[in-house]
Parts: C-alpha cells; sequence; structure tokens
C-alpha cells in the first residue's frame, strides 16, 4: 500500500513537473535543502562514528560539524542559484 501511495505522488510530481517545472524544481530543492538541515545532526553523528579510528584521533565531531554545515552551505548555494536561473 505504501508503494502504490510513493508511487501516485512521484507520478503527481512529474506531471506538474512538465507543466510548470521551474516552480516544481524550486519547492523540491526547498523541500530537500530543509530536511538536510534538519537532519544535519544524525549526518554528523553518522559520518563521525563510521570514520576510522586513526582519523578519529586527529578530529573531533565538531570539525566534522563544520564540514557538513559547509557541504549542505555549499549545495543549498549551488541548488538555489540554478532554480533562480529557472525562473528568469
Amino acid at each position: 500500500m505504501e508503494y502504490l501511495i510513493a508511487l501516485l505522488v512521484v507520478a503527481l510530481i512529474a506531471v506538474l513537473y512538465f507543466k510548470n517545472s521551474s516552480k516544481v524544481y524550486k519547492v523540491i530543492v526547498g523541500t530537500l535543502i530543509e530536511a538536510l538541515k534538519n537532519k544535519e545532526a544524525e549526518i554528523v553523528y553518522g559520518l563521525y562514528n563510521k570514520l576510522p579510528q586513526s582519523i578519529k584521533d586527529k578530529v573531533d565531531s565538531r570539525m566534522i560539524a563544520e564540514i557538513v554545515g559547509f557541504t549542505i552551505g555549499v549545495v543549498a548555494d549551488i541548488l538555489s542559484d540554478k532554480a533562480a536561473k529557472l525562473t528568469e
């Protein structure tokens, strides 16, 4: 049942995208960026725990948090710039 609902949502997004692609792209990008920012702490936690011990000895979780934060910021800037260009 969940797969059917997910399929319907994807189909709806596809139809809307072909009708008005720039607005749909902006909404999807905005949602993606917001989700990444909301999950930033979990991303840092997961990434830090997956690091080999030799790297963990050289960096702390704050440095990983800064790297993740900067990466999310860069991704947000790139996607936002592309969304802005689509609406011009």
